[in-house]
């Protein structure tokens, strides 16, 4: 079955807000930047564990949100042009209250035909993590104890 144009740009227009709603609603931080390291995607996640209100960094260099980085730090610049990602780093990503934020991530290029589109993060918040550990070894004291 062949599409029409019409056809086509409306399946293209809702395979777009659907991949937007999942990136909207996944519990683990997502970050993406464009070719010129503009940010254009800072889902809700990735703001709950940063607490950076993504109204305030959309539109902004990659580096320029976070006091500790520049253009000769960043790691989506750094990724964007090498190529290369970063898989299964655990770092301090952002600082709140100057206490640093630690998180796991992966960040990888978009490449498509040998040219890369964009480079994105997908992170998850050791605290989120720490808080489920606590709750399975309070669940298991309970239990032990018949709480």
């Amino acid at each position: 079955m062949e599409l029409n144009d019409k056809e086509y740009i409306q399946r293209l227009e809702d395979r777009i807000y659907c991949l937007e709603s999942i990136i909207q609603n996944v519990s683990e931080g997502v970050f993406f930047t464009d070719h010129e390291c503009k940010i254009s995607v800072f889902n809700p996640a990735k703001e709950k564990m940063e607490q950076i209100n993504a109204g305030e960094v959309l539109g902004r260099m990659s580096w320029e949100p976070y006091s500790h980085s520049n253009i000769e730090v960043s790691e989506h610049k750094r990724v964007f042009d090498t190529h290369i990602p970063v898989i299964n780093a655990y770092r301090p990503h952002a600082y709140v209250d100057d206490i640093p934020v630690y998180i796991y991530y992966s960040t990888r290029p978009v490449i498509k035909d040998g040219r890369v589109l964009g480079v994105y993060t997908v992170s998850r918040n050791e605290t989120i993590l720490r808080e489920l550990l606590y709750a399975i070894v309070d669940a298991v004291y309970k239990r032990e104890r018949k709480i």
